[in-house]
C-alpha cells in the first residue's frame, strides 16, 4: 500500500454521492451531529468529517439507500447545503496577501467565500425544485413545486439581494452570474497583487457586492424561497467542510454566529482539532457555549466499546455482499485478540479462555524470569510462584498476573535470550491480530479501518479457513501503520500559517515511542510502565505546535474532550497517547497506561540515525506463532 493510495482510497471528496451513500455506516457520532441544531464536528484527517457532511446534504440524503436511511429522512426536517472547502480560492487570495495588504485581503477573501456559499445555496434550491414522477421515491426527498411566475419573481428578488445582473430570470442564470463573480474576484486579487492599481479602495468600491453579509444574504434568500413554495417554516443548514482552511477572520465570523444564528438557518461546521479557530479569541463578548448554542462532536472514541461497535458495523457493511464472508461475525474472521486489552479504569477485556491457561502463563513467566533479573525480583516481592500460577479472581495475585501478562509477552518478544544480550527484533505478530486489536488500532477511523480490512479481505477465497492466519492480519495491519508513519515522516512543519514548528513531526513521535519502549522492555520490570504523556508547563511553544500538527494528523490521541469552541486551544495539562495505529512501528502494546510528563521524555533525545535504524528494526519480519480454536498468536 503506497502513501498515495492510502490517502486517496475511500476519500469521500473524490467519490460521487452514490458511492459515498452506498457504503455509508451511520454511527452514534452521526446521530449526535445530524440533529436539528448547530453542530461542530472535530476530527483528524481521514476520520470521516467530509462523509458525514455530504450525507446530510440534500444530494446525500437522496442517494442513501436502505438501512437506516428512511429513519433519518423522516426525522431530519431541513435542507442541507454542502459547502466544500474550496482551497483553490483560499490559496489564490492568500498568495496575494502581502501585495494587497491585510485589509484588502480580508475584504476579497470574504467576498470569495460568500460567493461560494451563495452558489451552493442556489444549487440546493435547484435540487428542491426538480420534478419527479414518483414523489414517494427517496430521490424526491424534500422536493417542492413552484409556479413559473413565482419562480421568476423569486429569482429577481434574490438577484437584487445579492447584487447580481441576470440575463434571464432563472436559477441557472443565478448560478452562472455567481461563477462570473467568483472569477472577477480572482482577477481583481491578481491585479491588485501585482500592484496594477494605485487606489485599492476605489477599485474595491467598483464591486458593489463587496461587504455583502453572509448570514443575512443566505437567510433572506431561503426565506424568499420558502414563501414562494408555501413552506414558511422551512429550515436550512449550511454544511461547512474543512473550515480550518478558511481565513481566520471568516472562521471567527461563522463560529460567532453559532450564538446569533436564527432558527431558520443552522450551521454544521467540520474543523481540524487544532486550527486558527483555537488560537484566536472570538470577536464577541458573549461567545457561544456548547451547552446552550451548539453541540460538539469529536470523531475519536474515549470509550473502546463504542469504537468497537462502530467498527463492527463497518466490517458488516464491507462483507455484506462478499461470497466468502457474508454473514460472518468479526471474531469468526479474525479470532479473538491474543492478550487482554486493559482499559483506563483498569478493567480487563477480551481475556482469552484457554483450557490450560495457568500452564501457559507459567511458561511465559518462567522464560522471562530466567533472562530478566528485575522480573524475577518482582515476582519474589509479590509472592508470585512459578510454575503454579493461579490466575483466578479469588487468587491473591490473580488479577495482577493477568494485568502484567501483556507486558511479560512484550518483554519476552524483544529481550535477549539471557541477561545483557539482545534478541533479534522481529515484530510481535500476535499483538496486532484478532478483532479487538484490529478495531482498537483503527481508532474508529473509517479510512484506517477500511484500509486494513481491504488488504486482509484480498487474501480470502473459497479455500480460506477462519479465523484468518496471524501473518495475514499482522501484515496488513502493520502495513497500514507503516504507511501512516511514512506520511508523518513527510508531514509539513507548518499548517494554516499560525501553526509552525522547527521539530519534524515523526522525530518527536519516535522520541516518545522510544521512551515508552525502553520503559516497557529495556529498563527494570515495572507492573505499570508509562504509555501516555502529559503536556506540562516546561514544554516549549515550538513543541506545542509540533503536537498540534500531530493531533491534526491523528498521530496522538487526547484523553480529555476538546475545548468549548471547536478543538484544542491550550494543550498544557492535557494527557495524550500515541495512536494505536503506530503501535507496531514503535513495538508497543495496544494498551492504556499511566502518564509521564512530556518534558521528562524530551530529556532523552533521539538522533536521526536512531530514527532510521529504529524504523528498520521495527519493520522487520514477523514472528509467526499459530493458535487454535480462534485464539490468534502467542499466549497473551
Amino acid at each position: 500500500m503506497t502513501t498515495a493510495s492510502f490517502l486517496a482510497a475511500f476519500n469521500a471528496k473524490a467519490m460521487s454521492y452514490e458511492q459515498v451513500a452506498s457504503s455509508f455506516v451511520p454511527s452514534s457520532k452521526f446521530r449526535e451531529f445530524a440533529g436539528q441544531w448547530n453542530s461542530l464536528l472535530i476530527g483528524p484527517r481521514g476520520s470521516g468529517k467530509t462523509t458525514l457532511l455530504r450525507m446530510l446534504s440534500l444530494e446525500g440524503m437522496r442517494a442513501w439507500p436502505g438501512g437506516e436511511s428512511e429513519e433519518f429522512r423522516s426525522a431530519l426536517n431541513y435542507t442541507g447545503i454542502y459547502v466544500p472547502a474550496d482551497i483553490a480560492w483560499g490559496e489564490m487570495i492568500n498568495s496575494m496577501k502581502d501585495g494587497i495588504g491585510e485589509k484588502s485581503f480580508n475584504i476579497l477573501a470574504e467576498a470569495a467565500f460568500v460567493t461560494n456559499v451563495l452558489s451552493a445555496t442556489v444549487s440546493a434550491m435547484s435540487l428542491r425544485l426538480q420534478s419527479f414522477d414518483n414523489i414517494s421515491d427517496r430521490s424526491s426527498y424534500r422536493a417542492v413545486q413552484i409556479a413559473t411566475d413565482k419562480l421568476t419573481d423569486l429569482v429577481v428578488q434574490i438577484s437584487r439581494l445579492w447584487k447580481l445582473n441576470l440575463r434571464t430570470a432563472t436559477l441557472l442564470s443565478l448560478q452562472n452570474s455567481l461563477a462570473e463573480r467568483s472569477l472577477q474576484i480572482a482577477q481583481n486579487a491578481n491585479l491588485m497583487g501585482r500592484g496594477n492599481f494605485s487606489d485599492t479602495h476605489n477599485f474595491i468600491d467598483s464591486m458593489p457586492y463587496i461587504g455583502l453579509p453572509l448570514i443575512e444574504s443566505v437567510n433572506q434568500a431561503i426565506a424568499s424561497f420558502d414563501r414562494a413554495v408555501g413552506q414558511e417554516d422551512g429550515i436550512w443548514v449550511l454544511l461547512f467542510d474543512e473550515f480550518e482552511v478558511a481565513p481566520a477572520h471568516l472562521q471567527n465570523m461563522v463560529l460567532t454566529a453559532l450564538r446569533a444564528g436564527k432558527n431558520k438557518l443552522l450551521f454544521k461546521v467540520a474543523l481540524a482539532p487544532c486550527g486558527p479557530h483555537t488560537l484566536l479569541p472570538l470577536a464577541t463578548s458573549t461567545p457561544p457555549t456548547g451547552k446552550d448554542d451548539f453541540r460538539q462532536v469529536e470523531l475519536w472514541y474515549a470509550d473502546k466499546g463504542e469504537a468497537e461497535m462502530f467498527c463492527e458495523k463497518v466490517f458488516l457493511s464491507r462483507t455484506a455482499n462478499d461470497i466468502h464472508l457474508a454473514g460472518a461475525r468479526p471474531e469468526e474472521v479474525f479470532g479473538r485478540s491474543a492478550y487482554a486489552i486493559v482499559d483506563e479504569d483498569g478493567r480487563e477485556s477480551n481475556i482469552v479462555p484457554l483450557g490450560k491457561k495457568s500452564e501457559q502463563y507459567s511458561k511465559e513467566f518462567m522464560a522471562l524470569s530466567q533472562r530478566d533479573k528485575s522480573f524475577s525480583d518482582y515476582l519474589a516481592r509479590k509472592g508470585i510462584h512459578i510454575p503454579n500460577l493461579n490466575v483466578s479472581d479469588s487468587a491473591p495475585n490473580g488479577t495482577v498476573i493477568r494485568k502484567i501478562a501483556p507486558i511479560v509477552a512484550f518483554r519476552n518478544a524483544y529481550r535477549g535470550a539471557s541477561e545483557g544480550k539482545k534478541r533479534g527484533r522481529k515484530a510481535f505478530a500476535s499483538a496486532y491480530s484478532g478483532w479487538s486489536a484490529i478495531a482498537a488500532m483503527s481508532e474508529g477511523n473509517p479510512r484506517w479501518l477500511i484500509g486494513m480490512l481491504s488488504g486482509i479481505f484480498a487474501n480470502v477465497d473459497g479455500n480460506a479457513k477462519l479465523p484468518l492466519p496471524v501473518p495475514v492480519q499482522h501484515k496488513h495491519a502493520t502495513d497500514t501503520g507503516w504507511t501512516f508513519a511514512n506520511i508523518l515522516r513527510t508531514a509539513a512543519i507548518q499548517q494554516f500559517d499560525q501553526i509552525q514548528t522547527s521539530k519534524p513531526i515523526f522525530q518527536l513521535l519516535t522520541q516518545i515511542g522510544n521512551y515508552f519502549f525502553n520503559k516497557l522492555v529495556t529498563e527494570d520490570f515495572k507492573e505499570d510502565p508509562p504509555l501516555s504523556f502529559i503536556v506540562d508547563n516546561k514544554v516549549s511553544d515550538d513543541i506545542l505546535n509540533c503536537l498540534r500538527i500531530a493531533i491534526n494528523h491523528g498521530a496522538i490521541i487526547c484523553y480529555e474532550s476538546a475545548d468549548d469552541i471547536g478543538g484544542f486551544g491550550d494543550l498544557r495539562g492535557k494527557r495524550f497517547r500515541l495512536s494505536y495505529l503506530l503501535a507496531p512501528c514503535f513495538r508497543l502494546p495496544v494498551r492504556k497506561s499511566k502518564g509521564v510528563s512530556l518534558s521528562t521524555i524530551l530529556e532523552n533525545p533521539v538522533s536521526l540515525e536512531q530514527i532510521y535504524n529504529f524504523s528498520l528494526e521495527s519493520s522487520a519480519g514477523a514472528t509467526v506463532v499459530k493458535g487454535g480454536n480462534g485464539i490468534q498468536g502467542r499466549l497473551f
